[in-house]
């Protein structure tokens, strides 16, 4: 298995003449890690070579973050920074984040909450994704690929640019107000036509949507989309689904509404400048209490890497670089060892398919 390989290479590394010091490997837990050192020092010892595996413990081994975290410590001073810092755990990190950013959240909550209920997402609806998940997933995912909070404007308008692009233009005259007026005269002709029903439950149904969505209509407020979906595929019993086609008709309509593409454009908007802003607070408030996060460290220790002086002692010191389970590796870990290879005189890597 991989871990045996891994185990093998170090053992084998050692017993060549390769300083304990000199190996550095990188795994997905602590525990695993602790696995790879034990198994190494049992084979060095089984081969009579029991001052090496004592020296084993000297190693660079450890998950990612311990691993560049100690590089951090050992070059705090090239790279600028305390060596005594403290780390967010993991699982105290969210909690941070919330703390930290709640302003910045809250600056944008009125106007995101009034365009995700559009959209069908309210708090504490039940479904699956709120707007405060999807800016949760823009600082996560900008923080995965070292995309400083400044760099997100871009991310924004790309994001925007290449949705507005699926969009189907409006037609000559029609406006916002146009397109409801017909969807509303399309439902109350449908209404007059289908008249009671025809006593199916899917008819009653049919008409009941109808109705809740003309008085949405008659009072002014905008028709939620998801409703505007649900209208363009309206169905009725056999008999009187025909009488329906005016209201699908005039239900497809909203890809080309005006107003849709103000509401997309001010989520979208919203949820990158929100997160940007969020990232900034998590930022000075991290700075200005002395801790730093797991994503803290890879991207400092990224930014270490690409010093010359640092590179240059690392090359001295650094013999063999491993990576365990490699396939879960994140865009800065992979652009992490990617700075190693280029470093140690040896690299070996491991994972699953």
């Amino acid at each position: 298995g991989k871990t045996h390989r891994l185990t093998t290479e170090v053992r084998d590394a050692v017993s060549a003449g390769t300083a304990a010091s000199a190996v550095l490997a990188t795994t997905f837990t602590t525990r695993a890690a602790a696995e790879l050192v034990s198994r190494a020092r049992g084979m060095l010892v089984e081969a009579g070579r029991r001052q090496d595996a004592e020296l084993l413990l000297a190693g660079r081994f450890g998950t990612v973050n311990s691993v560049f975290g100690g590089l951090l410590r050992e070059f705090a001073f090239e790279g600028g920074r305390s060596p005594v810092t403290e780390v967010i755990p993991e699982e105290r990190a969210q909690a941070l984040f919330r703390m930290a950013a709640d302003v910045a959240i809250g600056d944008h909550a009125d106007r995101l909450q009034a365009v995700a209920e559009r959209f069908g997402y309210v708090e504490g609806g039940g479904r699956d994704v709120s707007w405060r998940d999807l800016v949760s997933q823009v600082v996560a995912l900008s923080r995965a690929n070292g995309i400083a909070p400044e760099q997100l404007g871009d991310s924004r308008d790309r994001s925007w640019l290449g949705l507005e692009s699926l969009l189907e233009p409006a037609r000559r005259g029609e406006t916002a107000g146009s397109l409801d007026q017909a969807l509303s005269e399309a439902g109350d002709a449908a209404m007059r036509a289908v008249g009671t029903g025809d006593g199916t439950k899917i008819t009653s149904s049919a008409l009941q949507r109808l109705r809740d969505a003309g008085a949405a209509l008659a009072s002014g407020r905008p028709l939620p989309w998801q409703q505007w979906a649900q209208l363009a595929k309206i169905k009725a019993a056999k008999a009187s689904d025909p009488l329906l086609d005016g209201v699908r008709t005039a239900a497809a309509a909203p890809t080309r509404h005006p107003r849709l593409r103000n509401d997309l454009g001010a989520m979208i908007r919203g949820v990158f400048d929100c997160a940007a802003e969020a990232l900034v607070a998590f930022r000075s408030y991290k700075l200005a209490r002395g801790l730093v996060d797991f994503s803290d460290q890879e991207a400092e220790a990224l930014r270490l890497l690409d010093r010359p002086e640092v590179t240059r002692v690392l090359a001295q010191r650094l013999d063999l670089a491993l990576v365990d389970e490699f396939q879960d590796t994140s865009p800065i870990q992979l652009a992490l060892f990617l700075r190693i290879a280029k470093i140690a005189r040896r690299n070996f890597w491991v994972g699953d398919p």
